[in-house]
Parts: C-alpha cells; sequence; structure tokens
C-alpha cells in the first residue's frame, strides 16, 4: 500500500477510535443517570404501608372505597363485596351474590 492508503487507514481507525470513546461515555453517564433516578425514587418519601388487614377468599382483589362516616372499607371481590370496620380492622360484613363486581 502507498503512503496515502497508509494515511487514510490511520485516520478511519482514529475516527473510530474516538466514536468508541463517545459510546463509552456516553453510557457511563447513562448508567450513573439511571443509578441516580432509581436511588432517588427509593429514598423519596410516599405512601407505605402501615398495617395489614386479612379479608381472606380466594383470588385477587379489585378496587375498594371507604365512608368515612361509618368507618367501613368496602372491598369488591369477585362475586361479592367484603366490608371491614377500620375501628376494629376486623370484616364485619359481606355483601353476597355481586357477580362481576367491579369499582364501589
Amino acid at each position: 500500500m502507498g503512503p496515502c492508503v497508509m494515511g487514510m487507514l490511520i485516520f478511519a481507525d482514529f475516527d473510530l477510535l474516538k466514536e468508541k470513546q463517545i459510546m463509552k461515555k456516553c453510557l457511563f453517564l447513562f448508567f450513573i443517570a439511571l443509578f441516580y433516578a432509581a436511588t432517588s425514587f427509593a429514598t423519596t418519601p410516599g405512601y407505605h404501608v402501615l398495617k395489614s388487614i386479612q379479608i381472606g377468599g380466594k383470588g385477587g382483589w379489585d378496587y375498594l372505597s371507604i365512608d368515612q362516616s361509618s368507618r367501613r372499607l368496602f372491598v369488591s371481590h369477585d362475586s361479592y363485596v367484603a366490608v371491614v370496620d377500620l375501628n376494629t380492622d376486623k370484616m364485619t360484613a359481606e355483601i353476597p351474590d355481586t357477580p362481576g363486581v367491579h369499582g364501589i
């Protein structure tokens, strides 16, 4: 190869090396930003569990609603609604035969 071709290959290698360095710096900064975001969300105060109330039943639960005046929690389930007394944290009643109940 002549000196011209050799010079072009050296410049091409230099450009490729420069692009790789820039890409590495960008990836490094991306992961630093990702780590910072993950740790800041993990330490951000917000909603957290104060206590749990066992209701029972098979399958999952759906929407819930609170009646503040009577301090009752209504939790919809597959075919019934569970009623929880929030003063005692116990299930006090069940509204049966409401198949497919959603959103109270």
